[in-house]
C-alpha cells in the first residue's frame, strides 16, 4: 500500500502548482465510482463492521486490496487457500452491497517492492519457501501460479477492475536488475487474462509521487509497462510532498497521462491526513479537518474533469485504535504512521467535514 518509505522521506513540492478546478456542487452526473478498501480501524468485530456500513452507507465501489503475500503453492496447485484468506475472501462475498463496482488488487511484489511477494500462509505472511525463494518474476511457475490466484480472486470477488502489480514501478527504482522480469510476467498475465476474463479490464498501479520525483529513470519504466494496460490507475498521497491541496489539479497527474493518451484514468488509491502527521513520522506534514475538505473537493473535481473511472479512497476512518494496541510497536512504526489520521471518519467513529464533500459527489447520478 500506498508511498514507500524511501519516497515520502523527500517531501518536496515538484512539478506545476494550481490550475483552476471548480469543486463539485452535486449537480449532473459523475463518471466515476467512489469507495474504499475493507481495511478496518482495530482488530475487533465492531469495527470490521464498521467498514462495511461505511461501505454501504458511503460508496458505491470497492477495493478488494491483498497486499500480504501469495499462497504460491496452494496458487499454482488448485487446492483451498489458507483458512485465513478463504475467511476473508466469505467475509467479502457476502457483505459488499450488490451493485458496487469491484476492484481487486494483488501484487506478485512484496511490500517493500524489492523482490517477489512473500508466501501467505496459515499465519499470514510469511518467508518463502523452496523453491519459490530463488525465483524470479518471469519463472514459469510463478507465472502459472500468479495467473491462478489472479483468476480465482476475479471469480470468488466477481472483480470489475484488477490490479495485477500494486505500484509496480516502484521495482524499478528499488531493484532495477528485476524490472525486465517483472515486465515479462506483466505482459503475460494480461495477455492471458484479456483471453480468460476479457470484460474485466486489467492493469498495474502506478506510484504518482515517485514518477514525479524521478522522471528521467522513471518515465520510460511507466511507459513500458502501461503498454499492458486497460486503463491507467494510479497510487496517490500527494501530501507528503505538498504542503496545500490546491497544488493538486489536472496538470498533477499530466506525468502519467502523456504516457498513455487515450486510455481511461482511475486513482487506485489515495487519501490526506485531517491532522498533523508527526513522530515516528521523521518529518513534520502540517494537515488538519479543512485541509483534508479541499483536498477531497479538489481530487474529486478534477476527477470529473478527466472523466476518470472510480477512485479508491483508502481507509473509512482513522486507525488509532490498531496504532495504539499493535502498529506503533512495529519496525514500521514510522511507515504505518503517515496514514493513521487519514479517514473521512476521525478514530471516535465522528465525521470528517471531508465525508459531506465526499457525499456530494456521492450523490450524483453515476453513468
Amino acid at each position: 500500500m500506498g508511498f514507500r518509505w524511501s519516497m515520502l522521506l523527500l517531501a518536496v513540492a515538484a512539478g506545476p502548482g494550481c490550475s483552476a478546478v471548480t469543486p463539485p456542487d452535486g449537480g449532473g452526473e459523475r463518471s466515476f465510482a467512489m469507495g474504499f478498501t475493507e481495511f478496518p480501524s482495530a482488530g475487533t468485530f465492531a469495527a470490521i463492521d464498521d467498514v462495511y456500513r461505511v461501505l454501504g452507507n458511503d460508496a458505491d465501489f470497492v477495493n478488494h486490496h491483498f497486499d500480504g503475500g501469495v499462497p504460491w503453492n496452494e496458487a499454482l496447485s488448485g487446492a483451498p487457500f489458507p483458512a485465513g484468506l478463504e475467511a476473508d475472501l466469505a467475509r467479502s462475498v457476502s457483505r459488499i452491497p450488490a451493485g458496487h463496482l469491484r476492484l481487486v488488487s494483488v501484487s506478485p511484489t512484496n511490500f517493500l517492492r524489492d523482490g517477489l511477494a512473500d508466501n501467505r500462509g496459515a499465519t499470514g505472511a510469511e518467508p518463502l519457501p523452496a523453491p519459490w525463494d530463488t525465483a524470479q518474476f518471469d519463472n514459469p511457475r510463478v507465472k502459472e501460479a500468479f495467473l491462478g490466484y489472479s483468476r480465482r480472486l476475479i471469480d470468488r470477488l466477481g472483480a470489475d477492475y484488477f490490479v495485477y502489480a500494486i505500484e509496480a514501478n516502484i521495482v524499478a527504482d528499488k531493484s532495477p536488475g528485476k524490472w525486465p522480469a517483472l515486465l515479462r510476467l506483466a505482459e503475460y498475465l494480461h495477455t492471458e487474462l484479456r483471453r480468460s476474463h476479457p470484460s474485466v479490464r486489467t492493469f498495474p498501479s502506478i506510484q504518482l509521487e515517485l514518477l514525479r520525483e524521478k522522471p528521467g529513470t522513471q518515465t520510460p519504466a511507466v511507459s513500458s509497462i502501461l503498454a499492458f494496460a486497460d486503463l491507467v490507475a494510479v497510487s496517490s498521497y500527494p501530501y507528503a510532498a505538498l504542503v496545500e491541496p490546491e497544488q493538486v489539479g489536472r496538470a498533477y497527474f499530466d506525468p502519467v497521462l502523456r504516457l498513455a493518451p487515450g486510455k481511461p484514468f482511475a486513482i487506485a488509491e489515495t487519501a490526506w491526513p485531517a491532522e498533523t502527521v508527526t513522530a515516528p513520522y521523521p518529518i513534520v506534514i502540517p494537515s488538519d479537518p479543512d485541509r483534508q475538505r479541499r483536498y477531497v473537493e479538489r481530487m474529486l473535481a478534477t476527477l470529473d474533469q478527466l472523466d476518470a473511472v472510480f477512485v479508491d479512497y483508502f481507509f473509512t476512518r482513522d486507525y488509532d485504535d490498531f496504532w495504539e494496541t499493535t502498529f506503533r510497536f512495529m519496525d514500521i512504526a514510522p511507515l504505518v504512521r503517515i496514514w493513521k489520521d487519514t479517514g473521512l471518519y476521525a478514530g471516535d467513529g465522528s465525521a470528517r467535514p471531508a465525508l459531506a464533500s465526499w457525499r456530494t459527489a456521492l450523490a450524483r447520478p453515476r453513468r
